[in-house]
């Protein structure tokens, strides 16, 4: 879903790549990302210059590193 100007995930069926119900976050133009997980108490930020982003998934990578990173 979108609110507030970013994005915000609803379902957990709904999302492609990892996250808690709740996150919410932005992409921007080459490779920008941010995304804030309340119910992990996390926040990643990732700031690139790659163009164009879909040649270089570094923000997908990242996030995807991040939540396998986390010790309950």
């Amino acid at each position: 879903g979108m609110g507030l100007g970013v994005s915000v995930l609803r379902d957990l069926g709904k999302g492609q790549l990892p996250g808690s119900v709740g996150n919410y976050g932005w992409g921007g133009a080459a490779n920008t990302n941010f995304w804030v997980d309340p119910q992990e108490d996390l926040l990643g930020i990732i700031m690139l210059q790659f163009m164009p982003s879909s040649t270089y998934p570094v923000v997908p990578d990242f996030r995807i590193m991040t939540y396998a990173a986390l010790v309950d």
